[in-house]
């Protein structure tokens, strides 16, 4: 309870009980507690503390003497704000269900998302063109049999003869 003093220094100031400024009791604990100052006491902490902190403080206090306090007894028995241990874990709401969409209306298509434009490929370098191949040189002419002087015989004569 130490991390709750401002509750508890209000609880001591509320019911006049003499403490050391930060909520511990100091000299002997009363032997009675006044009904009146403790049902405005326990107001005044449902009001300014959390309830379930208020309510295990106030058991926790009733415990410092053997019994308990008669009023605050009573307090525990018949304040319904005072619950310890039995309130029901709460669940969380669940979330509404989207409503199913009418048939006839067909949903409309998520727009696809847009590609990345390709990067550009490199064009490719040119292939040399290959050389013309060189035409082949044309073969010499047969240069013309000297023709005879006027006036001679031609050589009739086989020249494999006797050779």
């Amino acid at each position: 309870m130490k991390f709750h003093q401002p509750m508890l220094v209000e609880f001591c100031n509320g019911m006049g009980i003499e403490h050391n400024g930060e909520g511990s009791v100091e000299g002997e604990l009363p032997r009675q507690l006044d009904p009146d100052k403790l049902k405005s006491t326990v107001d005044t902490l449902f009001a300014n503390y959390n309830p379930n902190i208020v309510s295990l403080y106030l058991h926790v206090f009733n415990l410092q003497t053997p019994g308990g306090w008669e009023s605050l007894t009573k307090v525990l028995t018949n304040d319904d704000r005072i619950r310890l241990g039995n309130e029901p874990m709460e669940e969380p709401e669940p979330e509404p269900k989207p409503k199913p969409k009418p048939e006839s209306e067909p949903e409309p298509e998520p727009e696809p998302e847009p590609e990345p434009e390709p990067e550009p490929e490199p064009e490719p370098e040119p292939e040399p063109e290959p050389e013309p191949e060189p035409e082949p040189e044309p073969e010499p002419e047969p240069e013309p049999e000297p023709e005879p002087e006027p006036g001679s015989e031609p050589d009739t004569k086989d020249r494999t003869e006797g050779e």
